[in-house]
């Protein structure tokens, strides 16, 4: 071949262009080449950045509100997956045999802003979140500042399981937000915290949410990451494709793990690791509306004719267990061992029989569901399943997220489907008790039986864990009996991340993704 200046400058472009193509191939995969950044895949949808309007996950701001407690937002202490706890943006210390609690915000740590967390920020996010002074039958009967950075808590009656019921609770820099409303509070003021990541930006068109290290954060030499992107899609398989392209390092949504069809298609992935760890979350259950659904033969009947072992092997992880009439999980504080959950279809037909009901006149009703996550799924296998008896009638009805809040808070519902999260299943009484009862947050069961009603009284008020596992007992045995809810399967959550992620802190409530796990995180 015959090397001229042609050829020559027509191979130098070559070249160029080649040389100038691998940074930009680089850049689309950020993975690869970035050891500071940690992008996080997840189908949390934000709305809203504001903390004032998080009160539940009906509210637009309580995404964000959750993400941020990964990074950014500090409850003044942490639990461990053993159920144990640990300080975080506080110490604590209990006397006064659980009755009274002393908080100290803990050397160094200091708002976004610069201003230092002090005492006068626990007094005002103890007393919001509360209710103190104003809430009649609150939890605290008195709340007092004992120095600059230390306020002593006084409970009603003493709670040696207090601790659980703050694990999700932020502290808020008094100095931006008291005196603020959701209305009135600013986006700026908003999204000020005290943990290792302040935020960035957030960029609604594509749905980022970016924070960068806070250089003045007490360990910030332990943080290996100089910034942390949470990236939302609109579905888990188009997530599932950015993980396996190297776009995100991990996926993440709070107290939700990997369905089980993901879970097979993620095993064995090169380059991927799964992980798996217990908690007290339940991971769908159907509450009957008790005073609806009066009959508790009726209620057992359903009981009965639902395909457990079907339903795990549909919507279970590999980790999936039986589930039990007592309700609560074996991996719930005050578990009770009751008889497993198991399918007896005559037995079912019997009670349905006996309760009046027939092929020409069946008991029908509808079981309200969330339009989100797989519960539409999950409705239309128990719909057949329970169709099976000849002798129940099911009609499912899907509504969006805070419309289905609503409805259950009127008491509107007749039944319906609900996941509930490790913080939830262990806040105030435990075992879920908060969801039974007609004037819990969430009020799926909408019971008003006193006999139910002295047992999460015992469960709310015992002062000592003799005293706390009794009560724990009742409920249980309670619900066996009743039958006022239904756990379809116990499981555990299964998380994905890349293989180059290493050092990960589990944590109790928000698992593979939490402040203290920040220290040891790192991306090789």
């Amino acid at each position: 071949m015959k090397i001229t200046k042609k050829l020559v400058a027509a191979l130098f472009c070559v070249v160029l262009a080649i040389a100038l193509c691998i940074p930009a191939l680089t850049a689309c995969n950020p993975n690869k080449n970035s050891e500071k950044t940690l992008i996080v895949g997840t189908t949390t949808v934000i709305t809203s950045l504001n903390r004032l309007d998080a009160g539940s996950g009906g509210n637009p701001g309580y995404n964000y509100d959750v993400l941020s407690g990964t990074v950014s937002q500090l409850a003044p202490v942490a639990k461990n997956t053993d159920g144990t706890f640990e300080p975080l943006l506080t110490t604590y210390e209990e006397t006064d045999g659980g009755r009274s609690w002393v908080f100290t915000v803990r050397n160094g740590f200091t708002w976004h802003d610069g201003v230092a967390v002090n005492a006068d920020d626990l007094v005002f996010t103890f007393s919001d979140f509360f209710g103190y002074p104003d809430d009649e039958n609150g939890t605290l009967s008195n709340i007092e500042k004992l120095s600059d950075r230390s306020v002593k808590l006084t409970l009603a009656t003493p709670n040696p399981r207090f601790l659980n019921s703050i694990i999700a609770m932020r502290v808020m820099p008094k100095h931006l937000l008291e005196g603020k409303t959701a209305k009135t509070l600013s986006d700026a003021d908003s999204v000020v915290g005290c943990g290792p990541f302040k935020f960035s930006s957030f960029d609604t068109n594509s749905g980022t949410l970016t924070f960068v290290k806070y250089g003045d954060y007490p360990y910030a030499d332990q943080i290996a990451f100089d910034k942390v992107i949470f990236k939302t899609y609109g579905t888990a398989d188009v997530m599932h494709l950015a993980l396996k392209s190297g776009e995100i390092d991990m996926e993440y949504n709070y107290a939700k793990g990997l369905y089980p069809a993901a879970e097979k298609d993620f095993a064995g992935y090169k380059g991927l690791t799964l992980d798996s760890y217990a908690d007290e979350s339940y991971p769908m259950n159907l509450f009957f509306n008790n005073a609806v659904v009066t009959d508790p033969s009726v209620r057992k009947a359903v009981a009965l004719a639902i395909d457990y072992a079907q339903i795990r092997k549909l919507f279970g992880t590999s980790f999936a267990t039986a589930s039990y009439e007592g309700f609560a999980s074996p991996a719930t504080i005050g578990y009770t061992e009751t008889a497993e959950r198991t399918r007896n279809l005559d037995a079912a037909r019997e009670l349905l029989l006996g309760a009046g009901y027939t092929q020409s006149d069946k008991f029908a009703f509808e079981l309200l569901v969330r339009a989100d996550g797989n519960y539409g799924e999950v409705a239309k296998v128990l719909k057949t399943q329970l169709e099976e008896t000849g002798l129940i009638s099911v009609s499912v009805k899907s509504q969006e997220s805070q419309t289905f809040l609503s409805t259950v808070m009127e008491h509107k519902h007749q039944a319906c489907l609900v996941k509930l999260t490790a913080y939830g299943v262990g806040n105030q009484g435990g075992l879920g008790s908060m969801y039974f009862v007609a004037t819990g947050n969430a009020p799926y069961a909408n019971i008003t039986d006193p006999d139910f009603l002295r047992i999460v009284n015992a469960l709310n008020t015992a002062a000592t864990e003799d005293e706390y596992l009794s009560a724990a007992r009742d409920f249980q045995l309670y619900c066996a009996e009743f039958t006022p809810a239904i756990s379809l399967y116990n499981d555990s959550v299964v998380q994905v991340y890349s293989s180059a992620l290493s050092g990960f802190r589990k944590d109790g409530s928000f698992g593979l993704l939490n402040i203290i796990g920040w220290q040891t995180l790192r991306k090789a």
